[in-house]
């Protein structure tokens, strides 16, 4: 059995919890299965396995029914019945619901390599073929099966990276057998899902195994900058730093290397046993540096009697054998370099040994960066830690680098008072981003197309056209910007050695059938021939020549460009074979600031670390520049950018004042890009709509946008609220008017690339606006309606005139100066001449449509000048608090500790004004003439005007807004808005003629009547309710007790109170009562009102019918 799919100790553990069941059931097959491995094994070709479709019935009444326990009726279907050659799957297993949850594909035993292409059968292996129909099914799991060699497959984990579960039946031994039983029967797999629970449990694991791993790996880079710093007299803090990590790119490479057979089986925790077991190591020596940097040496020059390969001069070049790091400590010294060292997993007993043995030595303790460097080698680098997972590690570790470089290494005690990244988990890059982006720019750039998947690609190509494909991807150029922990490159690295890989393949095919054609000899032989030639995965040399002619990166991270580095040379390592030197293609410097827009002064272009793209990168500028340029550009504030301003501002078409930096990235990649090549970022959406995003908005509208995809406020990056989006852009000055675009509503999917397929749809991209892309299906039609909204109409701020947009107060300490009715009351019963200072306050949340709810609330406001001494109980009140309220931000107070900050419009508050809410979901807007006060959570307008209060409560507003302004929250809620006034200033309003405003008066008074009737009897009857049954708290749906009916209401009132049964018939005949004679007439009347005056509002903007029916059924969303 061969399983690289599923964790094997998790697969062990479910095993063994199902041992006694499965043997109990296997020994009843046992029969079946020596039949089985008999007729295998039989020479005589009409009673083997050596025909397909023939031995069809044996196979479903002997394997799926009778081992696997599957009901013919009830379980299996048959895509292609009557076993015509249609390139189907044979058998499909269904759930109760009849849709498919697992494919067979078989062929005959003839066919022995199922990674072998077949002429007949599209060039394609049986692997491929399969997994072909499994995309275009709902089954997630299928089987291929010679009738020897079964493989199980998931759809979304990928055949061409050979994670596969792997049974041989000749040679299958019996715990085979038992996990066959296990995965497949229909008690397993269908009933109790096993097989979909062994994957999820195998992620969680890979999770546990990588935070382990990692918390292992920052400590330890934390122990060894603190002691270099410590230990070596010439080393400063950066230079602590720079070394540190060097030393820890080596340890993992060795780690790695050890695993996959590269080096000889734990070389680094021997060199350390052997030294502590001959007592070597001393206080003030540095007996085990010196030997793991001769390792280093060897591994740099190569060493035959250690069978260590000569890898290259470019990791282990620097020279290290100056460096400090003693092998043992006093107690006190020992305690202090560590904080998670007590917490660390061991499962070696030799290591346990080690640590505890010099854990009571009268000579010291053992230095634990060399406890951690054994327990990192102690991790199994071939099963549990892939490159995958050590990518994640590399690109956290640059995080934590970061909170390095500006906080000194702290010692233990102080560290863990530092404010710091929480270490529950690593955070990284997604790998479904990275795998999108590189696939969507790398594969459309080579096809003829615009094809997305690698099968497509190859597709495009006939037999002879493969050179063609071959030198294009030879040829192509890929640049990640901002490298990181090389996330990206190491992506387009697979996708570029998967693609090579499926040409090899073809080109075996081809050889087949040229040989079956040219010999025309017995087709078994011509098999028996080819199945001696391997179809071996791609060479070292070809691996090496995508990392040295393909791969480009740039950060101004020394660190980074070291991780990035490694990486690489994890995917390419092998036995006798030197490590690529990657100097020319992964550099360190700013990608922002280089020679495209001339040259700085010299000492300004060491400080940032300028790059000469036409000497740094000759030979890609030589050709017009790079092919792909993809990448997560940073995610830094302007407000961090202020030195690098002036010289973003001379240099950069997008530059805005305001922007962040991630948005010059955009330009700087368009302008290295050559011609037709492709761009694919993932940053902020916030450009898209923003003010200070308008000039990038501008400029890449005029370039061909491929593709693009919006999570809103989903958690992509797991400790950044980044609301992140990805673009892909070619570099051509054209219109694409089919712009491929998905909006994701959830990160709950098996596969982002079929999710995308599944929930795509295209836009035209000459829909978008300068002033926000607004990018949705429905976009295309509303852009007419708000063009045909602009087209008669003047800004708001001009239809007001001299009335303002005015925010609410800002208090900095709210839960003081907002106060209930009873301490009102309190307060003004012990000075009435605090009522002076006590203002009603309309609460945001009680702001409805025309009218608002005062529910007793109540605002201090203390102005500056105040004369606190004047109004005794307001300062009582407030004293209690004066500490609080000194310790407020300087802009939320005034000069003295109880003022409130500088209002030049306090007076505006006690006029008549339209006030709303700043942030919601859906705005409402109420006429306030009781000279309410607001706090900064709301905004108002000094101005009654009733036409205006009507249009802001209307439909073709609301409609409006969601697609005018920012949105904060997910694709299908379309999330919450903040009307600022600077955006309410810029709203299209219609002015209406004296007729026109007379009518709406008459239709805004009603509504408002009507809209306080409503509440006053909506308050009647929940005071009622909760003075006579003494409720403390109202649910939220008895809050709207009218959209409940009785039964609903009377079970909302039971969990609150426990009733009798004539209780409840008498609070059942009151509600009944009043929602029949009350509520509902006023609903109904109100209702009505919002209509014609919906209808009013779309008259005065010319909306027709069809759209009107629009909109409705845009909001209804």
């Amino acid at each position: 059995m061969k399983n690289t799919l599923i964790n094997s100790n998790i697969l062990d553990r479910y095993l063994k919890n199902k041992q006694r069941e499965i043997t109990h059931d296997f020994a009843n097959k046992k029969e079946l299965m020596d039949d089985w491995i008999t007729k295998l094994k039989n020479p005589n070709k009409s009673e083997n396995f050596f025909h397909e479709k023939r031995n069809y019935p044996y196979f479903r009444t002997n394997f799926l029914e009778k081992l696997l326990g599957y009901e013919l009726e009830d379980d299996i279907d048959f895509e292609n019945p009557n076993h015509t050659v249609g390139g189907v799957e044979e058998f499909i297993i269904k759930d109760k619901n009849k849709d498919a949850i697992l494919l067979f594909e078989l062929k005959g035993q003839k066919t022995q390599d199922l990674d072998k292409p077949i002429p007949n059968y599209g060039n394609k292996s049986p692997i491929q073929q399969t997994h072909g129909y499994a995309i275009n099914s709902k089954a997630k799991w299928y089987v291929v099966f010679n009738y020897n060699e079964l493989r199980i497959y998931n759809k979304f984990e990928g055949y061409i990276d050979d994670n596969y579960i792997s049974f041989s039946m000749k040679e299958e031994s019996k715990k085979g057998f038992h996990v066959l039983i296990l995965l497949l029967s229909k008690k397993y797999f269908k009933e109790q899902k096993i097989l979909e629970d062994l994957i999820k449990e195998t992620i969680i694991v890979e999770r546990e195994i990588s935070d382990k791993l990692y918390k292992l790996y920052h400590e330890t880079r934390l122990l060894l900058i603190r002691q270099l710093t410590k230990y070596n007299k010439n080393f400063n803090f950066q230079k602590s730093i720079n070394c540190a990590q060097l030393i820890m790119n080596r340890i993992i490479f060795i780690c790695f290397a050890e695993d996959r057979g590269l080096l000889p089986v734990q070389i680094l925790t021997s060199i350390i046993q052997i030294l502590i077991e001959k007592r070597f190591i001393k206080r003030k020596r540095c007996a085990i540096w010196k030997a793991i940097d001769d390792l280093f040496v060897d591994l740099k020059e190569g060493h035959y009697k250690r069978v260590v390969s000569q890898f290259n001069g470019e990791l282990f070049e620097d020279d290290l054998s100056k460096v400090k790091l003693p092998d043992l400590f006093d107690k006190e010294v020992f305690e202090g370099f560590s904080d998670l060292k007590q917490n660390h997993d061991i499962d070696d007993k030799s290591i346990t040994n080690i640590i505890k043995g010099y854990q009571t030595q009268a000579d010291g303790y053992l230095n634990p960066i060399y406890t951690n460097f054994m327990l990192m080698s102690s991790f199994d680098y071939n099963s549990e830690i892939d490159v995958n997972i050590l990518g994640h590690i590399f690109e956290q570790s640059l995080t934590d680098l970061e909170e390095l470089q500006s906080t000194p290494v702290l010692p233990r005690k102080e560290r863990k008072a530092k404010k710091k990244r929480k270490e529950e988990g690593i955070y990284y890059t997604p790998d479904y981003i990275t795998d999108y982006i590189c696939r969507n720019t790398i594969i459309p750039y080579l096809s003829k197309t615009n094809k997305n998947t690698t099968d497509g690609l190859l597709d495009e190509y006939t037999n002879g056209e493969l050179d063609d494909l071959s030198k294009k991807i030879n040829k192509i150029k890929i640049l990640d910007l901002t490298c990181g922990s090389g996330a990206f490159l190491k992506q387009a690295f697979k996708i570029l050695i998967e693609i090579h890989k499926l040409i090899k393949l073809r080109r075996k095919s081809i050889e087949n059938a040229e040989k079956i054609e040219e010999t025309k000899v017995d087709l078994e032989k011509v098999d028996g021939y080819l199945r001696e030639k391997t179809f071996a995965p791609v060479n070292t040399e070809i691996k090496l020549n995508v990392v040295s002619n393909n791969i480009y990166g740039v950060d101004k991270n020394v660190e980074s460009i070291g991780i990035t580095k490694l990486s690489l040379f994890l995917e390419v390592a092998a036995i006798d074979a030197k490590l690529p030197d990657l100097q020319n293609n992964i550099k360190e410097g700013n990608s922002l600031i280089g020679n495209l827009e001339g040259k700085l002064e010299n000492k300004k272009s060491e400080e940032i670390k300028v790059l000469d793209w036409s000497k740094d990168f000759k030979e890609v500028f030589d050709q017009g520049g790079f092919d792909i340029v993809v990448g997560n550009p940073p995610y830094i504030k302007h407000e961090s950018i202020k030195e690098e301003r002036p010289y973003l501002e001379g240099n950069f078409e997008v530059y805005d004042g305001l922007a962040d930096l991630y948005c010059y990235f955009y330009e700087r990649a368009l302008n290295l890009l050559k011609d037709g090549g492709i761009l694919g970022f993932i940053t902020s959406n916030k450009w898209m709509e923003t003010k200070y995003g308008l000039n990038l908005r501008k400029y890449l509208k005029d370039y061909f946008i491929e593709g693009f995809v919006n999570f809103f406020e989903l958690k992509v990056f797991q400790d950044v609220s980044a609301e992140p989006a990805i673009l892909i852009i070619k570099k051509i000055k054209d219109i694409n008017k089919r712009v491929k675009t998905a909006l994701i509503n959830n990160l709950d999917f098996d596969s982002f690339n079929q999710y995308i397929q599944d929930n795509a749809f295209t836009f035209n991209q000459e829909i978008l606006d300068d002033n926000k892309w607004n990018i949705s299906e429905t976009a295309m039609d509303a852009n007419k309606i708000l063009k045909k909204m602009k087209k008669e109409s003047i800004e708001l701020r001009d239809y007001i005139g001299e009335a303002i947009f005015r925010r609410g107060l800002m208090t900095g300490k709210t839960d003081v100066y907002v106060i209930n009715e009873q301490q009102y009351n309190e307060i003004v019963g012990k000075d009435i001449k605090s009522k002076d200072l006590i203002k009603p306050l309309i609460n945001g949340v009680d702001i409805h449509k025309y009218s608002y709810e005062f529910t007793g609330r109540f605002i201090i406001v203390t102005k500056i000048g105040t004369n606190l001494d004047e109004y005794e109980a307001v300062k009582d009140y407030l004293l209690a608090f004066k500490t609080d309220l000194k310790n407020r931000h300087s802009g939320s107070k005034g000069d003295k500790w109880f003022e409130l900050r500088k209002c030049a419009y306090y007076d505006e508050f006690e006029k008549p004004k339209i006030v709303y809410i700043r942030t919601a979901k859906k705005h409402k807007f109420a006429l306030d003439l009781k000279n309410g006060y607001l706090i900064s959570n709301c905004f108002f307008i000094n101005s009654e005007d009733k036409y205006l209060l009507a249009y802001l409560n209307s439909d073709l507003f609301e409609f409006y807004k969601i697609n005018s302004f920012v949105a904060f929250g997910d694709a299908k809620s379309k999330g919450r808005c903040k009307l600022d006034g600077n955006k309410m200033e810029k709203v299209p309003i219609i002015p209406i003629s004296k007729i026109q405003q007379k009518k709406i008066d008459g239709f805004v008074v009603q509504i408002i009547k009507k809209k306080s009737l409503f509440l006053i009897e909506r308050q009647s009857f929940l005071s009622f309710i909760v003075d006579l049954y003494k409720i403390p708290k109202l649910s939220q749906k008895l809050e709207k007790f009218w959209s409940l009916n009785s039964t609903d209401f009377l079970d909302e009132i039971k969990k609150k109170k426990k009733l009798s049964i004539k209780e409840l018939k008498e609070l059942s005949d009151f509600f009944l009562d009043t929602i029949g004679e009350k509520i509902n007439p006023l609903i109904k009347e109100i209702e009505a009102l919002e209509k014609k005056i919906n209808e009013f509002i779309f008259d005065i903007y010319d909306i027709n019918k069809e759209e009107e029916e629009f909109i409705e059924k845009f909001l209804k969303k």
